[in-house]
């Protein structure tokens, strides 16, 4: 599993490579979103953007609003979700999702 620490009030954006049979691919024309859940399991909606920081290297991106990531709802867990051009999705990591603690400031 891959853990990752951040202070509440956290806007500096937050990238990942994603990785394929542990090699980049090609993201152009797919559809990257965040799947954030809390520490109960609850979905959190997020304020802030998801992006590819560069399609040809899966590198995404999560660029928080300063709302986004709260102490009290910490740890987080989060998955990122790509849907391709036939409306196919994956998961990354595919397997234990990424733990984000967030620490008061």
């Amino acid at each position: 599993m891959q853990y990752e620490e951040y202070t509440e009030g956290w806007t500096v954006p937050i990238e990942h490579d994603l990785k394929h049979d542990r090699q980049s691919f090609n993201s152009s024309g797919m559809i990257p979103a965040l799947v954030l859940k809390d520490k109960t399991g609850t979905a959190v909606t997020i304020t802030g953007t998801v992006e590819w920081a560069d399609e040809a290297a899966s590198r995404i991106r999560f660029t928080p609003s300063a709302t986004d990531l709260v102490a009290a709802k910490s740890p987080y867990k989060m998955h990122w979700k790509v849907t391709d051009l036939a409306g196919k999705i994956a998961y990354y990591p595919q397997g234990a999702p990424i733990l984000m603690t967030v620490y008061a400031p």
